[in-house]
């Protein structure tokens, strides 16, 4: 049994490789008790290892390596998207500190790329 962590799928597909017999869970699936305060990998073991023995543990679905490639290629788009938009951001701020205003309303536009490019700072 495997916590899922984001990086246990490669070792989950090369231990069903192996044959092993492996299942993956999620983290925040796991029941806890509010008297278990002190958390030790041996206590974590012997916890996890009852709850799957009494069958209290619900595994997650694993994806396939092309899901798992399209999901992570998306989550880059979305970050990288985010990250363009905060460095326009960013620019934009630091333009108008200085005193540096475009004259038109629409940004991000060819004229606009030229206007920065011919900016003297």
């Amino acid at each position: 049994m495997l916590r899922s962590r984001g990086t246990g799928y490669p070792l989950y597909r090369y231990l069903k490789t192996l044959g092993v017999n492996c299942t993956i869970v999620a983290p925040g699936k796991i029941p806890r008790q509010n008297s278990d305060k002190i958390k030790t990998d041996k206590r974590d073991a012997i916890q996890l290892t009852r709850l799957l023995r009494n069958g209290d543990l619900e595994s997650i679905h694993v994806p396939s390596e092309e899901d798992e490639a399209a999901r992570d290629y998306l989550r880059s788009r979305d970050s990288l998207r985010l990250d363009l938009g905060r460095n326009r951001q960013r620019l934009m701020k630091f333009l108008l500190r200085k005193g540096i205003k475009y004259s038109t309303t629409k940004y991000w536009t060819v004229s606009h790329y030229k206007w920065l490019n011919n900016l003297q700072l």
